[in-house]
């Protein structure tokens, strides 16, 4: 049978160290001082190729730029663009420019810039502003993104009429400091303390973080489990972020203590949350994983069927993980009909991820070939 090791809404210990980086805001590694920040020089615009309107060779004196990086894959990304879009038409005054990066990690050449420019011609008016594409080399991405310790995109830089970078954020913030920015009265020297001050909050949060992120890297359930232990005796604020990740930790390190967690989970900080309840019952089911000694099918049911009824029987991927439950306890005449409706949901939502519906499918055919 085939079974995604991970897609949106099932979570699984192979990807948890970039999810509970991707969640927390974390970079993999503790930043060192940025080379470049608010007030520094900005630096060249050094793309591979313009794939939307004029090159822009040079910052002039007198005007002012938004420079935005985002990538193809990059989901916030794609909701930020009709923003910008709105805020280019808005601010005439300033020029928009969006840098695709890290399209390929992997790459040797810049075959990625033909995605990137059939993903911008898609887009057409919804992306109604400069467009570049970095080269595989990754010249863009390590002079602005990298010098400036940033690991997520999207993340916009303001350049202001003297060429200095009057700002670093999230495009979606980016309203009134572009207005302050283009009137002359946006406080730089503000916001570069308040910058400092994020920065220095996000070293101590990674250094909390580390012995947790170490003990991911080897595989130590027992350590993972501990050092969540020690951060929400710190901050419980992170309890319901880690929770997921110490219930499968637990599964690996002591399976019978780990459905009583479960269950303290289901009946509090995730009473409410199916997408949670969803993560926990598929941890227990999922043949990703080693074979659990005394998987408890009966708890991950209640799990799945109460994260079923609090999305109203609408959410694809936890009707998916219903289903499989009843696959895994062989009642393949009820595993068939709630995995029918699984399908039928995801086909209805034109967005859904194809790969994953056909996963769906394929798990479906496999039920009535048994059945």
């Amino acid at each position: 049978m085939v079974k995604a090791a991970f897609r949106p809404g099932h979570y699984t210990m192979r990807t948890s160290f970039l999810l509970l980086s991707a969640t927390l805001g974390l970079a993999a590694i503790a930043p060192a001082q940025a080379q470049l920040a608010i007030g520094s020089d900005a630096p060249a615009l050094k793309v591979e190729k313009w794939v939307k309107g004029d090159a822009v060779k040079t910052f002039e004196p007198g005007k002012v730029y938004v420079v935005e990086f985002w990538a193809t894959w990059c989901g916030p990304c794609k909701e930020s663009i009709p923003h910008i879009t709105e805020m280019a038409k808005k601010h005439k005054d300033a020029t928009f420019i969006g840098v695709s990066v890290w399209e390929d990690p992997e790459a040797k050449d810049n075959a990625h810039i033909a995605k990137v420019e059939k993903f911008v011609s898609d887009m057409g008016s919804k992306m109604d502003y400069l467009v570049a594409a970095d080269g595989f080399e990754g010249t863009m991405a390590k002079t602005w993104m990298e010098a400036a310790k940033q690991p997520g995109i999207p993340t916009a830089f303001v350049v202001d009429g003297k060429g200095k970078i009057a700002w670093i954020g999230h495009p979606m913030e980016l309203e009134e400091v572009l207005t302050g920015v283009l009137a002359g009265t946006f406080d730089t020297a503000a916001a570069a303390k308040q910058s400092e001050a994020q920065a220095k909050m996000e070293q101590e949060r990674e250094a909390l973080f580390q012995p947790l992120s170490e003990a991911m890297g080897n595989n130590d359930h027992e350590a993972v489990v501990k050092e969540i232990d020690k951060i929400i005796a710190k901050e419980p604020m992170y309890e319901e972020s880690l929770a997921s990740v110490k219930f499968e930790s637990m599964l690996r390190s002591n399976e019978a203590e780990a459905y009583k967690y479960g269950d303290s989970l289901a009946n509090g900080i995730y009473k409410a949350n199916p997408m949670a309840l969803n993560n926990i019952a598929w941890a227990v089911v999922s043949d990703v994983f080693p074979e659990l000694a005394q998987p408890d099918l009966a708890k991950a049911l209640a799990w799945s069927e109460k994260a079923d009824k609090l999305s109203e029987g609408k959410n694809p991927y936890i009707v998916d993980t219903l289903a499989y439950v009843w696959f895994r306890k062989g009642d393949l005449k009820k595993a068939i009909e709630i995995q029918t409706r699984a399908v039928k949901l995801a086909e209805e939502d034109k967005e859904f991820d194809s790969i994953t519906l056909t996963e769906m499918k394929e798990r479906l055919a496999e039920f009535k070939k048994k059945g």
